[in-house]
């Protein structure tokens, strides 16, 4: 009887292994892939899918923002000072804050800056280029006198200002400024 009680229990054993691996197989659909692995596999798929789609509404995003203090018109941020500066000395601060002087680009940009200087004097990045005797732009552009009618000057007055409109001042003057950047997209 032992060799039997043996027997017995031995396939008392195999028969409780082969019910597990069949409660096993029960948990598998026809995949052959356990049922909480499924879940994981859709819903990482539903997260990819969902970054990108966010990703795609990112790219295409026109939320344009400036800095703190920074005013937004169109594509560009403005910063309007309340101390006063040297254009040289004006536009070193323009440029520690990343930026660079005021470039007037077209009337509604004028428009613009004329509304929110309530036309007190500022530096802007407009100068005269001793050697070509033109006015340009600190991008180095040139002035475009189609737009604006070239800022009348005496000697020495070789920095451009605006009030309500282009004037030409004595670089050494101290005016509050106007700096621009970029917007950020988000």
């Amino acid at each position: 009887m032992e060799g039997e009680d043996g027997y017995t229990a031995l396939n008392f054993q195999s028969r409780r292994a082969a019910s597990g691996t069949a409660a096993l197989a029960q948990k598998q659909d026809a995949s052959g892939l356990p049922c909480w692995y499924q879940i994981t596999l859709w819903a990482g798929g539903f997260v990819i899918i969902i970054l990108g789609v966010a990703v795609i509404l990112l790219v295409n995003s026109t939320c344009k923002v400036c800095p703190v203090q920074w005013q937004l018109h169109r594509d560009k941020c403005y910063w309007q000072s309340e101390d006063t500066k040297t254009w040289n000395e004006s536009q070193h601060d323009c440029s520690t804050r990343d930026s660079h002087l005021l470039v007037i680009q077209d009337k509604q940009e004028m428009d613009f800056i004329k509304n929110i200087t309530k036309n007190a004097k500022f530096w802007i990045g407009l100068s005269l280029s001793l050697a070509e005797n033109k006015w340009m732009w600190i991008t180095g552009s040139q002035l475009d006198q189609s737009l604006f009618p070239e800022p009348k000057y005496a000697k020495g007055n070789y920095c451009g200002k605006i009030k309500s409109e282009l004037v030409a001042e004595a670089c050494s003057i101290e005016l509050r400024w106007i700096c621009q950047k970029d917007s950020l997209l988000l």
